[in-house]
């Protein structure tokens, strides 16, 4: 037996621990009036059994709570004097005594305790609680997701599911399936029934409503039943069909998103009103669950249609998309091509225009206008049904006429459209431009462009020394009645001479259009001196450009002046070079004297032709420089030696000192030493000793050679000095 005192006595112990500390109303001493009403004292329990109390407070009431067996549980609020608390007892042993009590608590920590109530819990005979079956989710066209909560009972066998397709539970349910894991809690009906059985092929039925409820079995075979869920199956998803669409006079080709579902075919309807039905003689066409577009044919232009897609899936269920409006067009646009080129003669035009693309039958009508604004009451030229037949050449036009054409496109309804309008302009008889083929000196070479009409006359080519000439008094007349000659080489002309050209085409109507050229024939080549060189003080060498271009060139004349830079065929002929790859000459000359020289080139015909530039030079090249040596030296002398000069032109040696180891005789610190201008007195190797110089010290020696032309050269540079 329980010692009912003492666990009371523990129960408010733990009870103030609990509570101390909380806020309080310091003012209130008086503890809530709390008394379980249910169940009574002796009472025998089972299942979820309901506690209750009723609690009152000179105050107000912040908590009550239900101590079983010592195990305290927050007790919820029915009303302000009402508490309660459900009781799972199925997990407790039958013919077991259990003891409760109960706990108020206002908001100053005065705590109120009921009187002990022992009940007694049996569980035998008595069904297990029911579970709660929940709203079905992911309901699709052929399934279903249920769920419910987990079964509380202790002696848990099975939980048994039944479908039925009303909510009449005569026993005519189908049993769905059997689970026997306690902890189970979600089953997904895709149709297979408990048997085995398949509601359809697919799974459950299309657009219909499946009612459920689940059963709890306990080991005795005892059984509770939940509540009742339904929901309705889907019909397949209808596709969307596109805002967007083609439509020419007599089709209309429309599409839609394609569905994700098990689609047998889509069902194509159509109708004249926009309330599109969905009989299946609205229907105009079916299209391949794999297809996503549908074209509509045999309609009528410049009309308005409606369309609906009805999706059909493996079930034969079908659902309906949006509707859209399609509206036909009218006949198609035609485009007349301005004519180029040889399309336009001068009596006739060859005229193109765009190919339909009618559907049905039509006919080009091609007119003609001699004013702007061409309609079907013009000229007509030609009319053809044939669809690739969209060329036409107008003839026996007048020249350098403008004509206005139009093309209009007539389809089997007797619509028609209008193409745009052009303008063409026959030609007239234009000049031939002349060109210069070649040009050499005594020929020349002329060409023009071939004459592609049909009614060629002639070539008529005059030439003048002299333009504006009358062509009466031209120094050639040259006719050329075969349209294919657009070449004529002129010989025997003069050099370098200017020769006006002028040249008619003629047509068979007798009109003449002419055209103007001239040119100037070459000259003889003219070669360039490009450099003169004295070689050894003895012959002059020149250097020229070679003549590259006469055919008939002949030789190479070398005329020379000794004192005038104007140089002519009057003066000196030194030389005749018939060689035209032979480009050097040379001649001997005087030392120290000034030549001129001027090169000419004559041909086979005796003409010539003088290099524009005259080259000249005196006849004196750098004297050979020498190699000073540095010999010895004294405490105030420096002794040198160096190489002799043999040069015939030798004038002297100039000797030079500086303080700096690189310098010339222009340099500041250069100082000319000595001046020695007879060679022949001199010993071989010569010597030369400068005296008077400070102790040591050290100096930098350079010897210039000069010739008579104040032409030197400068030895090497030689380091020397006194002794200490």
């Amino acid at each position: 037996m329980i010692n009912r005192r003492l666990y009371i006595l523990a129960i408010i112990g733990f009870t103030v621990l609990l509570f101390s500390g909380c806020g309080k109303d310091e003012g209130d001493h008086v503890a809530p009036d709390v008394t379980i009403t249910d169940p009574v004292n002796n009472q025998t329990v089972n299942s979820i059994h309901l506690i209750k109390c009723t609690v009152t407070d000179n105050r107000s009431v912040i908590a009550v709570k239900i101590i079983i067996d010592g195990k305290m549980q927050n007790a919820g609020s029915e009303s302000k004097t009402v508490f309660t608390y459900q009781w799972n007892t199925t997990d407790q042993e039958d013919s077991s005594l259990h003891i409760i009590t109960a706990q108020a608590f206002d908001a100053s920590d005065n705590i109120g305790l009921s009187d002990t109530v022992v009940c007694i819990v049996d569980n035998r005979g008595i069904a297990p609680v029911a579970v709660a079956l929940s709203t079905p989710l992911n309901v699709g066209k052929h399934s279903m997701t249920l769920n419910w909560t987990l079964s509380i009972d202790k002696d848990f066998q099975e939980y048994r599911l039944y479908r039925n397709s009303n909510n009449s539970w005569t026993g005519s349910e189908i049993l769905v399936t059997r689970i026997q894991n306690p902890g189970q809690s979600v089953y997904i009906d895709n149709g297979m029934s408990a048997d085995s059985s398949w509601v359809s092929s697919w799974g459950l039925d299309e657009n219909k409503n499946y009612y459920y409820r689940i059963q709890v079995v306990d080991t005795a075979g005892l059984s509770s039943n939940s509540n009742v869920v339904y929901a309705l199956t889907k019909l397949p998803e209808p596709v969307v069909l596109r805002e967007t669409y083609s439509a020419t006079k007599l089709t209309a080709t429309i599409s839609w998103y394609k569905s994700t579902e098990d689609v047998k075919y889509y069902r194509i309807h159509r109708s004249r009103l926009s309330t599109v039905g969905g009989n299946l003689s609205d229907s105009v066409g079916i299209a391949a669950g794999t297809q996503s577009s549908f074209i509509d044919t045999g309609l009528t232009s410049l009309s308005s249609y409606y369309y609906k897609v009805f999706v059909v899936d493996d079930a034969g269920y079908a659902s309906g998309s949006n509707v859209i409006k399609v509206g036909t067009g009218s006949i198609g646009d035609v485009t007349m091509h301005v004519p180029v080129g040889d399309q336009v003669k001068k009596h006739s035009i060859k005229l193109r225009w765009s190919k339909s693309k009618e559907e049905d039958e039509c006919e080009y009508r091609l007119y003609r206008s001699g004013s702007s604004g061409v309609s079907n009451s013009n000229v007509l030229l030609t009319a053809t049904s044939q669809e690739d037949d969209t060329v036409y050449t107008d003839t026996g036009l007048q020249d350098n006429q403008t004509y206005y054409y139009a093309v209009y496109l007539v389809d089997s309804e007797n619509n028609y459209a209008k193409s745009n309008e052009i303008s063409v302009k026959t030609m007239s008889l234009q000049p031939i431009p002349l060109s210069v083929k070649s040009v050499e000196k005594y020929q020349a070479t002329i060409n023009w462009e071939k004459y592609t009409d049909d009614d060629f006359a002639g070539y008529y080519l005059y030439r003048s020394d002299h333009t504006n000439f009358d062509t009466s008094a031209a120094d050639l007349k040259q006719v050329f009645h075969n349209p294919a000659t657009v070449e004529y080489i002129d010989e025997n002309l003069n050099l370098d001479t200017q020769y006006y050209y002028r040249m008619f085409i003629a047509d068979t109507f007798g009109t003449k259009a002419g055209s103007d050229i001239s040119l100037q024939t070459k000259s003889v080549e003219r070669v360039e001196i490009k450099e003169i060189t004295a070689v050894d003080d003895s012959f002059f060498r020149l250097v020229y450009t070679m003549n590259r271009n006469d055919k008939d060139f002949q030789y190479y004349a070398i005329y020379r002046d000794d004192s005038s830079p104007d140089v002519d065929q009057s003066d000196l002929q030194v030389g005749t070079i018939e060689s035209r790859e032979d480009t050097i000459f040379t001649e001997p000359a005087t030392l120290l004297q000034q030549y001129y020289y001027r090169v000419y080139v004559f041909d086979l015909r005796g003409n010539s032709s003088a290099g524009s530039n005259v080259m000249g030079d005196i006849l004196n090249s750098d004297p050979s420089p020498v190699t000073l040596s540095f010999l010895g030296s004294d405490n105030s002398s420096i002794q040198l030696s160096w190489t002799m000069n043999q040069d015939d032109d030798f004038a002297r040696y100039d000797l030079y000192r500086s303080i700096q180891s690189e310098f010339t005789k222009e340099s500041s610190t250069a100082v000319k030493v000595v001046e020695i201008t007879n060679k022949d007195t001199l010993e071989d190797p010569p010597t030369y000793t400068e005296s008077g110089l400070p102790s040591g010290v050290i100096y930098y020696y350079c010897m210039y050679v000069v010739d008579r032309g104040e032409k030197y050269a400068a030895s090497n540079i030689v380091r020397a000095y006194t002794d200490e």
